[in-house]
């Protein structure tokens, strides 16, 4: 894991530009969520790059004090990858990664470990063109990402498939996906495997190049018998040449959307003065089940799209943040609140509601292997009456807590099993069990805003319907209520902003 972070860092700065130590950092991070994920103690990992270096230089040292055993291995393993059986392709593949590969290795490693496809001379002139030549063509090997660059290997080496399949479920088996809830499939979708759709995914809309390699494979795995094969690749231009439009509109929308964006940001952050933001918002997140219907999908299609909703308003909250940094006025939107499941939603259908409970579980865990909630200290909580979930959620749920308990930069609320008429009860039985005298004051300490040191709802944000639905009914009388006229998995960043706006043009009063 340290060996690919400092391959990435040292790949991107000398091909690419020069890094900032807050980009190190988030590399550092991405690469230490992924090892949480593995199961790979804490203590084992680091979260910044100065602490990076330092364990870095102390696995070195270790190698270092067994360099004659570590040697060996190093050129048992040169041996092996050469020898292996491949493709010709794979294998000038194969090799120009070493070369390239091992001109990316500290200085101290490479003096004392020489690869034997580079002790002539011929071959170390090929490196360095090779590396000359990456100069180049970095801007579009960054047009591929991760994904892409395994779906081409697999395009070429078919005999990597199985290894892929049989280690993504390795991956599953203790990694956040096996949580995810098993969505019935519809009868349109065919028989390809797994990890073909993962392919075709990513945290980002795929680029055209990428979706291209993934179509080349699902037509090489449905060239079966030869008629299937005459099939596949006479329709095979069309299915590219459509492939291609679908990802040239996407980017012209992507690009128009991000123009509107800047645009809104530029008109409520540098215009007009410093505007004027909540410090807590609290979200409504209604709509998904309608949104699968419209499409004619299982209803957990319509959560799953939600909950990529959901990881997205983290990043828009996160992302607007440093425009009010500089505010004279010390109010920011610091703490987000997001209604996830009410305490009504254990009414719904068992399949639902089993479906959910996994994809929460999934969700959570994601959320503790996200590098933004470590890079920016966002501290996550979990409130409402929890004691009805599965013994599993709950562990998923302490666990995040945990991870993130000594964070203070941010904070994130998720209301799950949570009733507004719920809360005043127990805030009242707890006055009751502690022998105070039930007054306003005394109710408003009990709230789980209070208990948690957080302040009242500024501003309500709600998709779909035109209602608060009891939520927060004891921290949110002085709330800004801005409803959106679309589904939830529908919400857009301009609809963020167009919010935040909403707030800042309203005269706050506070009742007086």
């Amino acid at each position: 894991m340290q060996t690919l972070t400092w391959a990435t860092i040292s790949f991107q700065e000398r091909f690419g530009k020069r890094l900032s130590m807050r980009a190190k950092d988030t590399i550092v991070l991405e690469y230490t969520c992924a090892g949480m994920r593995l199961g790979v103690p804490q203590s084992m990992l680091t979260t910044t790059y100065d602490d990076f270096l330092i364990s870095f230089n102390h696995r070195l040292d270790r190698l270092d004090a067994g360099y004659e055993l570590t040697g060996t291995v190093v050129h048992n393993v040169e041996a092996s990858v050469i020898s292996a059986k491949k493709h010709w392709i794979t294998g000038l593949l194969v090799r120009a990664a070493l070369m390239v590969g091992y001109s990316l290795l500290p200085e101290r490693v490479k003096c004392k470990y020489q690869l034997n496809i580079l002790k002539s001379r011929t071959a170390r002139g090929i490196q360095r063109v090779l590396c000359a030549s990456l100069w180049l063509i970095y801007p579009f090997l960054m047009l591929i990402p991760l994904r892409g660059m395994m779906c081409l290997l697999l395009v070429l080496e078919p005999q990597l498939r199985p290894i892929l399949r049989s280690s993504l479920q390795a991956i599953h088996c203790m990694d956040i996906l096996h949580d995810k809830p098993v969505i019935p499939k519809s009868d349109g979708q065919t028989g390809l495997p797994d990890y073909i759709s993962w392919l075709a995914s990513g945290k980002q809309r795929p680029p055209m190049l990428q979706m291209v390699l993934v179509k080349t494979l699902e037509a090489q795995l449905r060239s079966g018998s030869w008629t299937n094969t005459i099939r596949v690749w006479l329709r095979y231009p069309f299915t590219i040449a459509e492939t291609c439009a679908e990802c040239a509109v996407h980017s012209i929308t992507d690009t128009a959307h991000a123009w509107r964006s800047q645009l809104k940001e530029s008109s409520l952050f540098h215009l007009g003065g410093e505007a004027r933001m909540p410090l807590h918002i609290g979200i409504i997140m209604d709509g998904n089940r309608r949104y699968a219907r419209q499409l004619g999908q299982h209803v957990l299609v319509g959560h799953a799209e939600g909950a990529a909703t959901a990881s997205k308003v983290l990043e828009w909250w996160i992302k607007y943040l440093p425009n009010t940094v500089s505010y004279a006025s010390p109010v920011h939107p610091k703490y987000l609140t997001c209604w996830a499941f009410s305490s009504e939603n254990f009414e719904r259908p068992e399949e639902e509601r089993e479906g959910l409970f996994a994809m929460m579980a999934a969700e959570f865990k994601s959320l503790a292997f996200t590098s933004l909630v470590h890079l920016f200290r966002v501290r996550v909580k979990f409130i409402g009456e929890k004691n009805r979930f599965p013994l599993e959620l709950l562990d998923t749920m302490d666990m995040v807590e945990r991870i993130t308990s000594t964070y203070d930069g941010l904070f994130l609320q998720i209301a799950v099993g949570y009733g507004g008429r719920q809360e005043v009860v127990s805030a009242v039985q707890n006055l009751l069990a502690q022998n105070k005298e039930i007054t306003e004051q005394n109710i408003g300490m009990e709230t789980y805003c209070a208990r948690s040191s957080v302040p009242p709802v500024n501003l309500i944000i709600r998709t779909s319907e035109r209602r608060t639905s009891g939520f927060f009914l004891w921290d949110t009388q002085a709330a800004e209520l801005h409803f959106i006229d679309k589904l939830w998995p529908q919400l857009t960043e301009i609809d963020w902003l167009d919010a935040l706006q909403s707030f800042s043009t309203r005269e706050i009063r506070g009742g007086r």
